[in-house]
């Protein structure tokens, strides 16, 4: 039986920075006016480091609408 799903609290526990940075992407995500897909088996997912609220400027804003706009 799986595991119950964490929430991002118990996910960045002792880590504000991250429950912050996960904050401002959620906002990002948010202002796009968009919901979360799940990619097929067959597109390619890429990952960014951040460590500040701040890196969540308007390139990275770009790319969330952009794979947005690819999968609908």
């Amino acid at each position: 039986m799986a595991a119950d799903p964490q929430t991002p609290q118990d996910f960045f526990e002792g880590s504000p920075r991250g429950f912050a940075i996960f904050g401002a992407v959620a906002d990002a995500i948010d202002s796009i006016g968009q919901e979360v897909a799940h990619p097929s088996s067959k597109v390619w997912m890429h990952h960014i480091e951040m460590w500040e609220t701040g890196q969540v400027e308007e390139e990275v804003i770009s790319w969330l609408r952009e794979a947005y706009e690819s999968v609908a």
